[in-house]
């Protein structure tokens, strides 16, 4: 049933793949990679320095899968029940859009897209026990099946990549992973996601070209030229309704140029997201401007906050009567 699910109805196509990344400027020849990902399901192994857009492209890959699928609210093996259905992974579709007759044992989701990071460890990927309800929780790649499984900030887990890449070296070659009840029989389940691994780490230090040559498909994610990143600065700005002219774009260009900082594909939105701040707690119409653009810029990429920075003093010069008194700041 689930092999059956797995592969789309239809193939993704130039124009779909485009749909499901629009909000994002990427160069075709990586929406080209990602729309052969798509049809193929082969694993992604996504690399890019930090900053480049690699969780946001891993999130999308989803979205180009059409189609629902059934999935068991659970599953029974020799008596031992597992449940499979999760509220937190997957998305029931609306009763509306629910065939009228089927098997109550089944429920008709959005293919699932489920997203690990830091916090995994090797047991996670195993069946977990619950002696209270007295039952097996599903692992993680179980629940993702049929849908997209996206191993973020792979080699910062609380495991090695080695130990990881080694359970999963069969389930990913052959599709069917092996689990094991507390009795020691173990079971074979249908491994059949789309497995994207994204990190900033160097490949020759997360895993060796033998397993490396297994991976289906492998991209890196570049920084954004200056034309792009300004594409990517304007689509954010209109979401947030910042109103900004060509002065301002070209002021905040001026400033990676003058510290010679390498342009990154989130700092437009982080960068806007601190100038809509401003905005609110100043009380100020939202607008970008070289003023407001280089104070976001020292809350986000960091300044040292000093008195002498400040061209002003605290004190007022006050009248009374003969005499005029100016207070200065104390200096620490």
């Amino acid at each position: 049933m689930m092999r059956l699910q797995a592969i789309p109805s239809q193939h993704a196509s130039i124009e779909t793949v485009r749909t499901a990344f629009h909000d994002l400027v990427l160069p075709d020849s990586l929406l080209q990679t990602l729309g052969c990902v798509i049809n193929s399901r082969r694993s992604l192994f996504l690399t890019g320095m930090a900053g480049t857009g690699k969780t946001a492209v891993a999130e999308r890959i989803n979205a180009a899968l059409p189609g629902a699928i059934w999935i068991p609210y659970a599953v029974e093996i020799d008596g031992q029940v597992i449940r499979v259905y999760d509220t937190h992974n997957h998305r029931k579709i609306s009763d509306e859009m629910t065939p009228a007759e089927y098997d109550r044992r089944w429920v008709l989701i959005e293919r699932p897209l489920v997203i690990v990071g830091g916090e995994l460890t090797l047991e996670n990927t195993d069946l977990v026990w619950s002696s209270a309800s007295r039952f097996y929780e599903a692992p993680f790649q179980m629940k993702s099946n049929g849908g997209t499984l996206v191993i973020d900030d792979f080699g910062r887990q609380r495991v090695s990549p080695q130990e990881l890449l080694n359970r999963w070296i069969v389930p990913l070659e052959r599709r069917v992973d092996y689990l094991a009840l507390n009795t020691g029989k173990k079971i074979e389940v249908p491994f059949e996601q789309l497995v994207v691994f994204s990190t900033n780490l160097s490949e020759s230090d997360l895993a060796d070209e033998a397993f490396l040559r297994r991976m289906g498909y492998r991209a890196r994610v570049e920084p954004p030229t200056p034309t792009a990143y300004v594409e990517i600065f304007k689509r954010a700005a209109y979401t947030r309704g910042l109103k900004f002219d060509q002065r301002s774009i070209d002021h905040l260009l001026n400033n990676y140029m003058i510290e010679k900082r390498q342009m990154k594909g989130c700092e437009p939105r982080d960068l806007l997201d601190r100038i809509t701040d401003i905005c609110v707690f100043e009380g100020r119409t939202p607008e970008v401007t070289p003023k407001v653009i280089d104070i976001a810029w020292r809350n986000y990429f960091g300044a040292s906050h000093s008195f002498a920075s400040e061209k002003r003093t605290t004190g007022e010069l006050r009248t009374t009567g003969e005499l005029q008194l100016q207070t200065e700041p104390l200096e620490l």
